[in-house]
């Protein structure tokens, strides 16, 4: 999924007055967190390249966003969240959040499943 189609998907279904920068960088913010937290701590497998993480503006909407399909769904549970925080709809954001933190949740369980950490001190392996 790329960043504009995050941000058309949450815009079509929930129309909101957020800017597209401040959802770029939300996206961005989520992506940089993903980077580091679970891709810098695990190996890579073999077919895969290595990737870096560089913050997204409203120059590069067309690139693709770091968690791939099927997971990307949690990119526009994400947005739809930070609307409804920004938005103080706190029973809205309630319901965005327990979206958002399952499709992240399944993401980040099919990551360990798949990659092994790298032991670093105070991680524990798996497996």
């Amino acid at each position: 999924m790329t960043i504009r189609e995050a941000i058309d998907r949450v815009d079509t279904s929930n129309p909101n007055t957020i800017s597209e920068e401040e959802k770029i960088r939300w996206l961005s913010l989520l992506d940089n967190s993903i980077y580091t937290d679970i891709y810098k701590t695990h190996y890579l497998n073999p077919c895969e390249e290595k990737r870096t993480f560089e913050p997204y503006s409203v120059d590069n909407t067309e690139k693709e966003l770091f968690v791939p399909y099927p997971y990307d769904e949690l990119y526009p549970a994400y947005l739809q969240m930070k609307i409804d925080e920004a938005n103080k709809e706190t029973d809205r954001y309630n319901n965005s959040a327990v979206m958002y933190n399952s499709y992240l949740e399944d993401y980040t369980h099919h990551y360990h499943k798949t990659h092994r950490p790298i032991n670093r001190n105070n991680f524990r392996i798996w497996g």
